[in-house]
């Protein structure tokens, strides 16, 4: 009874569980301060997935909110308004050669912020994780202002400072292998 129950310990050691892994990937090279700034990671992963099924980004940091006026009936303008960064990330996928973008406002309004963006594709791309398969890549984050409209105008331009950037990969990844050893040994780790 006992060697079937450690077999059937051992066997579920080896086995692939039918929910997918998330795996979580530092971006250090992300970090910094952004005010129409583009920064560039590249990326190794210690184990390569086997299959991808999506992808995320995540920021932590402080952003800074601008101002923006707007003449909305007539002078003098109306405001302020918030006007926050926005942080667009892309990852080239060298197999297809089209990419994945992931693109979020920061919080409208001055504080310590968190925010996890889903990656997704171009209407008229058709990016895949394949590129992800070997192990590698590189995402590229520009934080920028964007326009306004022609009757409005941004006193206090918007920044931020990223104090952390974590890709996080959801998929199947190989499973780690456990060291081969005798029923005495493993016996012994228990007494």
């Amino acid at each position: 009874m006992r060697v079937a129950i450690m077999l059937l310990v051992i066997a579920s050691l080896y086995s692939v569980g039918d929910a997918a892994d998330l795996v979580e990937v530092p971006l250090p090279d992300l970090a910094g301060y952004y005010s129409n700034t583009t920064r560039t990671c590249e990326f190794e992963l210690l184990i390569p997935p086997i299959e991808v099924y999506n992808v995320w980004i995540r920021y932590s940091g402080t952003a800074n909110v601008g101002e923006e006026y707007c003449y909305i009936v007539g002078p003098p303008p109306e405001g302020p308004f918030p006007w926050p960064l926005i942080f667009s990330a892309n990852m080239p996928d060298a197999v297809s050669g089209d990419s994945w973008y992931a693109e979020e406002s920061a919080p409208d309004e001055s504080k310590a912020f968190e925010m996890t963006v889903p990656f997704g594709a171009l209407l008229g791309d058709d990016p895949t994780w394949e590129f992800l398969l070997s192990g590698s890549g590189t995402v590229s984050c520009h934080g920028y202002i964007s326009a306004t409209i022609p009757e409005c105008y941004i006193d206090i331009n918007p920044d931020a400072t990223v104090e952390e950037a974590t890709l996080i990969i959801e998929g199947e990844f190989l499973p780690i292998g456990v060291e081969v050893s005798t029923w005495g040994h493993i016996k012994a780790l228990y007494r």
